[in-house]
């Protein structure tokens, strides 16, 4: 069979390249959207009963896990009760709230929490809750990373969302790395098995 298959392809190899040359920017052109359409996560169960409890508790009660933690530390020898620190970061969370997939908003200035402030309260930070699967909250950061910063404080995102999308960022730069090393070596290593460029 696969000397049949051999004769066949050196017959007809003018036609399997000019086939290939059509079907592989075809193939580019068709494959383009999937892209697009891939969603992160994906390892939640909706039917469950644990997942269907997480989204009462998100509807109904306004409660769920603590999405994105922005960290906010005071320079030039302040603290978190300076007016300019207080007024920048509650307005930073009524905007927040403002956005659909926002659920609360944990504050030491509107709850008074005081472990939400570090001892020489030079530094505070806010529980944001949000609703949806990681696609939905990875777009909701997108839109809420320009507003948090404050003026006088430097900002640092924590909390599982930034850490999740981080980690994508990671993953693809690593995964293209690995791809721009391979397709070298795999080409060399074509070259010297079967001894032509064709391979």
């Amino acid at each position: 069979m696969f000397r049949a298959l051999g004769r066949f392809c050196v017959r007809r190899r003018w036609w399997i390249l000019a086939t290939y040359a059509v079907l592989v920017p075809l193939a580019a052109v068709i494959g383009a959207p999937a892209v697009r359409q891939l969603r992160v996560g994906g390892f939640e169960d909706w039917s469950a009963e644990s997942w269907q409890v997480n989204r009462a508790l998100v509807d109904e009660l306004g409660v769920g896990s603590p999405d994105i933690l922005p960290i906010y530390t005071v320079k030039n020898g302040g603290n978190v009760d300076d007016i300019e620190v207080l007024t920048g970061i509650l307005g930073v969370i009524e905007q927040v709230k403002r956005d659909p997939d926002v659920v609360r908003v944990t504050s030491y200035y509107e709850h008074g929490a005081g472990q939400l402030v570090s001892r020489d309260r030079t530094r505070t930070f806010l529980i944001i809750y949000l609703r949806g699967d990681d696609q939905a909250k990875g777009e909701a950061l997108a839109r809420l990373e320009p507003l948090l910063p404050v003026q006088g404080t430097e900002l640092i995102l924590a909390g599982y969302v930034p850490v999740n999308q981080a980690l994508y960022v990671t993953i693809e730069e690593d995964l293209r790395h690995a791809e721009l090393l391979a397709f070298p070596i795999t080409a060399v290593l074509l070259l010297l098995i079967f001894g032509s460029g064709a391979s």
